[in-house]
């Protein structure tokens, strides 16, 4: 399934492709999603920094993007739960409004949102005092954007290296 055929106010590309793919996949569990990549997308083998080669997320537009997410994960570089966290990007990249076709920068877009979502908290545990959230709380409510930023960093940090250079995972 591709995932830049998802538009915004479709339930959710990562659960779209999640039902067509459960009979391969077996689930994980909360605590495992959350742990760090440990598949080939550490960004060491030649094939993922070669097809990072010709990718900036920093100058990409959402369908090369998918593109991009496609051809990872058809090279095997990427598991199905990385595709999955790929498509979340691309799908916040179409809720925030991005052309399909135009190139925009992935890294900052989600820096943007990493940083309105720490203000929201902020806000949030000033107006609640003491009964506020929970350090838990507040890191699973920043988890995914963590993680999706995380990822997007490291898609940079490869392609800027260039394809002969081997960079340790970040993710």
């Amino acid at each position: 399934m591709r995932i830049d055929t998802f538009r915004p106010g479709q339930a959710s590309a990562t659960a779209a492709y999640a039902e067509s793919d459960a009979s391969k996949q077996s689930a994980l569990t909360a605590t495992e999603a959350l742990q760090p990549h440990t598949s080939v997308a550490s960004g060491t083998t030649p094939a993922f920094r070669q097809i990072l080669a010709n990718h900036d997320v920093r100058s990409i537009s959402p369908r090369e993007f998918s593109e991009l997410a496609q051809s990872l994960f058809d090279a095997g570089e990427i598991t199905a739960q990385e595709f999955q966290e790929f498509a979340q990007i691309r799908l916040e990249a179409d809720i925030a409004g991005a052309h399909p076709d135009e190139a925009m920068d992935f890294v900052a877009l989600f820096e943007k949102k990493y940083a309105e979502q720490q203000e929201k908290l902020a806000e949030f545990e000033k107006e609640a005092g003491p009964a506020g959230l929970s350090s838990a709380d507040r890191d699973a409510y920043l988890a995914t954007t963590k993680r999706q930023l995380e990822w997007l960093e490291k898609l940079a940090a490869i392609h800027e290296a260039g394809p002969t250079e081997s960079i340790n995972a970040l993710v």
